[in-house]
């Protein structure tokens, strides 16, 4: 009888380690069109990303390791040694590129090659996952795909896609995409290869289409407007529609970069004049324009709540509440161990 509950009980706990460890490796996957961060933000090198009443951030006080940290800035909470860029959350994971070989700690090492690629992070218990084990640039999260630049020796970048899970990864384009436009599986983007027309395409099919004839870049997509910088026109930002109709210029000066509040209501953009180069916001209801901060400026992040940006010349972090017009102050997270 004792022999028979022992093995009753073994076959209990090795089914319990089993259904723990399962539950732990499967991979769960997201609903249709999720999206891992805004456009805007991975426009300018995905270092912020708020996800529910968390901010994932790659912490410039601790050689760009990922943490967290509550969405009204507080609580912050170290999570792992990697030099995050291009961070996306989305249901049980993060997604971001490693990129351990641009930390001041890695100079020289003959290791650092091995210290790049695209990663899935279990935020229950910090396993990593590697979808991409090589140099690679831009990653964006929709839906179960990863969209990132892939790195191929001697092409350079080319436009990849990988399911979260690792499986199904191809090519989609052999010349640099930026893939921070997506939404609804469709991608935005610059032809750079034969011309900087802006195209359309449909994730499921492949299949590209001619939106808008131009000297395009930088293209980010916020609900039912694609914004651009026109080339041929200064660097001038424009707006139009996701068909590329209805071209509107918003800020005609020479911008750098830009980002968009999540209403669309206000657009933060650097100016690069050498006259007169300042950060400054837009609002787009008024079409009033107002001076944040003169000076060089770049890695606009926006939040809920907040604006983040990095100064060009010392790489000092601020930020300030979105839409005020006080309130800036230095970003100044801890370095924890």
């Amino acid at each position: 009888m004792k022999k028979a509950i022992l093995i009753i009980l073994s076959v209990l706990i090795a089914g319990g380690v089993f259904g723990y460890t399962y539950l732990n490796s499967r991979i769960v996957y997201n609903k249709e069109f999720t999206q891992g961060n805004t456009s805007g933000n991975l426009l300018n090198g995905g270092l912020f990303c708020e996800d529910g009443n968390k901010i994932y951030f790659s912490n410039s006080n601790d050689d760009g390791n990922l943490y967290v940290m509550n969405s009204d800035c507080t609580n912050f909470q170290k999570i792992n040694d990697d030099k995050a860029a291009y961070i996306n959350s989305a249901g049980k994971y993060l997604y971001y590129c490693r990129k351990n070989n641009e930390k001041q700690s890695s100079a020289g090492s003959i290791f650092v090659f091995s210290n790049v690629g695209v990663y899935r992070l279990d935020r229950k218990n910090g396993k990593l996952g590697k979808l991409y084990a090589k140099s690679a640039e831009m990653v964006n999260l929709n839906g179960n795909y990863i969209y990132y630049q892939h790195y191929t020796d001697p092409i350079g970048l080319e436009l990849y896609q990988v399911k979260i899970d690792g499986r199904e990864e191809k090519c989609l384009l052999n010349y640099p995409v930026v893939p921070s436009a997506i939404v609804n599986d469709t991608l935005y983007y610059t032809n750079t290869e034969d011309n900087h027309n802006l195209y359309s395409m449909n994730l499921r099919t492949t299949a590209s289409d001619l939106i808008y004839e131009g000297n395009c870049t930088s293209s980010v997509v916020q609900d039912e407007y694609l914004y651009f910088l026109d080339m041929d026109r200064n660097y001038a930002l424009t707006r139009t529609g996701l068909d590329g109709s209805g071209p509107v210029t918003l800020v005609n000066e020479r911008v750098f970069t830009y980002n968009i509040s999540p209403s669309g209501k206000y657009i933060y953009y650097q100016v690069d004049d050498k006259e007169n180069s300042r950060l400054s916001m837009l609002n787009t209801e008024t079409g009033e324009a107002s001076t944040i901060m003169e000076g060089n400026y770049n890695s606009i992040h926006i939040t809920s709540n907040y604006v983040f940006f990095t100064d060009f010349s010392n790489g000092s972090v601020y930020v300030m509440p979105l839409g005020a017009d006080s309130g800036l102050g230095i970003f100044d997270p801890p370095a924890l161990s």
